[in-house]
């Protein structure tokens, strides 16, 4: 059996959210400093540089300046993957890790925030902002 697929996804929207964000990494790391540091340099800029608010999936929120913790999730792994470290999102109803953050999301309502492994320990990065 044979398909045919066609994609009608522009990746225009995606393609500016990772140019954004490289250019925030560029802006807030250094080859000085340690991964913990880059990681901490990254939940902070999230949490003083946006508002706490629903600004949608993060392709969206960057632009709208608004995060949950679900979007704000989101870009910390991604920040974190950028760094080629290994991250869980934490939801807080259940206790429980997840590899996804949609099975984070998924799971039951409550906040979500990520943990990444860093020198073989998880550790907790919470990026929402305050509200």
């Amino acid at each position: 059996m044979r398909y045919n697929i066609t994609v009608t996804s522009d990746w225009t929207e995606y393609l500016e959210y990772v140019s954004w964000r490289k250019g925030v990494e560029a802006q807030i790391w250094n080859n000085s400093m340690s991964v913990t540091q880059k990681l901490d340099a990254a939940r902070d800029y999230l949490r003083t540089n946006f508002k706490y608010g629903h600004g949608g999936a993060k392709i969206y929120a960057y632009k709208n300046g608004m995060l949950d913790c679900t979007s704000a999730s989101d870009m910390m792994g991604d920040m974190a993957k950028d760094l080629s470290l290994k991250v869980g999102y934490v939801n807080v109803y259940t206790g429980k890790t997840y590899d996804y953050l949609n099975e984070a999301v998924g799971a039951a309502d409550g906040h979500i925030y990520n943990v990444v492994m860093v020198n073989g320990q998880w550790v907790k990065y919470d990026a929402q902002p305050p509200h």
